[in-house]
């Protein structure tokens, strides 16, 4: 998924709010696990459908498509995502954050 496509598979979808506390070397580093958990999500949780991020300043939030519950369940457990929350911790890069799972009811949009 890209702008402003919309994938109609989506059942569910995890919400996050995160505000960061991260300086340029612990920038550096969460875009490199960032990336890691990633590709290790896309190879390995089917139904994994795709996110979209929108950032102002230190806050962000992360819309993450599923096609399962089963699938955020995949993705909550996966070894690559455990190990990146425990670093995100223990380098204290977020300051506040946030997540909800949703059920997505009604999923519409516009593609230019």
């Amino acid at each position: 998924m890209n702008g402003f496509e919309v994938d109609t598979r989506a059942k569910w979808m995890v919400v996050s709010y995160n505000r960061h506390s991260r300086n340029q070397t612990q920038e550096d580093l969460y875009i490199e696990q960032n990336r890691a958990m990633l590709e290790a999500i896309n190879r390995d949780v089917p139904g994994y459908l795709g996110r979209k991020v929108v950032k102002t300043g230190s806050e962000s939030i992360s819309l993450i498509y599923f096609e399962s519950y089963k699938a955020i369940k995949q993705w909550r457990d996966h070894c690559e995502h455990v190990k990146i929350k425990g670093g995100a911790m223990k380098n204290n890069f977020y300051e506040e954050y946030e997540i909800a799972v949703t059920k997505v009811v009604e999923m519409y949009g516009c593609n230019k």
